[in-house]
């Protein structure tokens, strides 16, 4: 208990010319007892800052940190240091040569941004490792004869920034599932208040602005808790299954595609024509430039069909490939639900041009 009675020593009088920051000595123990200081110390001694930057690397703090060491002359608070002049050619031109050598040596002396790889598939015996080498991998889990009781083979891109950490599923799950129930419950509601009865069409075209709020409420919900990934969807038959997940594995590692892919072990409807679904992740629903980029590799690499526009004669469902957000999924809205929603965001057709398609065939 403090009884009022400090030293000397552990106190600057404020009359004297201490500061807040002084009002403490390095013999207080403020800090800690000797031990406490020497544990500390210790811990400073070792700490990796290298790291930690690699570890905060998604981070918008240290993004912005990044941003501002890099850039130090274009943030708002250095720029209201430069004199607001004027200057002439002569200066001007010095200052061009200048800053032009000073931005040289600048970026020499940027210290290197973390690279180190990333597999949020590591320890899954049936995914890529960060040791394997591709052709091992390949071979070691071709989707045609894989011998495995998972559903699924996966690879990931080793460089990609997207850290799944953020992704809060079971508190999106719980709220899209919430919100189908009260829009089930509105369409009921409707259906009974009318005698007689109209027709299943009449009603769906009703709870249309229902459903279009239904539809943005759940996408608000999935940005909220980072459930921000999508997937391209392909489905080759057995025969071809092989030569589609060397194309697809190879892209996803080398970048040229997305951050991640996985194959389906075996066939999800042995009903109907034997195939299986390849899915090509991209890290956010709403970026649709990435998200044509990556069809536009796909094409390139004839995994997809290149049909521009809307859709005309002969090109029915089966020629298109689709992006289904990765919020539906969880929700398992497929094709065909009592809610009427449309399952994908994305087709072939609804995102190229036939400028795109001529200059991919």
């Amino acid at each position: 208990m403090d009884d009022g009675s400090s030293t000397a020593s552990e106190v600057t009088r404020v009359d004297d010319g201490g500061d807040a920051l002084s009002a403490v000595s390095d013999s207080s123990s403020f800090y800690g007892d000797k031990t406490s200081k020497q544990k500390y110390e210790e811990k400073v001694t070792v700490i990796d800052t290298t790291d930690y930057w690699h570890i905060h690397d998604w981070n918008v703090q240290v993004i912005a940190a990044r941003a501002v060491e890099r850039y130090p002359a274009q943030w708002p608070w250095n720029c209201k240091k430069r004199k607001r002049e004027q200057p002439d050619e002569e200066s001007a031109a010095k200052k061009m040569e200048t800053e032009s050598v000073d931005s040289k040596s600048q970026e020499l002396s940027l210290r290197p941004l973390p690279s180190k790889p990333y597999n949020p598939y590591e320890g899954n015996s049936n995914a890529l490792q960060l040791s394997d080498s591709v052709d091992d991998f390949l071979r070691r889990l071709k989707p045609s004869c894989a011998d495995t009781d998972n559903a699924w083979i996966w690879c990931a891109n080793f460089q990609a920034g997207h850290r799944p950490a953020g992704e809060n599923i079971t508190v999106f799950k719980q709220v899209g599932s919430r919100l189908l129930e009260d829009f089930a419950a509105k369409r009921q509601e409707l259906e009974s208040s009318f005698d007689p009865p109209k027709g299943p069409g009449a009603i769906t075209r009703m709870m249309g602005p229902n459903r279009r709020n239904l539809e943005e409420d759940i996408m608000r919900s999935a940005k909220r808790n980072e459930v921000s990934c999508g997937k391209w969807m392909l489905f080759p038959t057995e025969d071809k299954v092989d030569r589609y997940w060397v194309d697809v594995v190879r892209g996803t590692v080398e970048g040229r595609l997305g951050i991640a892919a996985k194959v389906a072990t075996r066939s999800d409807n042995p009903k109907e024509e034997s195939t299986r679904l390849i899915c090509v992740y991209t890290t956010d629903i709403n970026d649709e430039a990435d998200i044509k980029r990556v069809l536009k590799e796909l094409v390139r690499l004839k995994l997809a069909p290149a049909i521009p526009g809307p859709m005309r004669g002969g090109a029915g469902v089966k020629d298109q490939i689709w992006y289904k957000p990765d919020c539906y999924t969880y929700l398992d809205l497929k094709r065909g639900n009592e809610y009427k929603i449309k399952p994908t965001l994305h087709s072939t057709s609804s995102l190229l041009t036939a400028s795109d398609v001529r200059g991919l065939v």
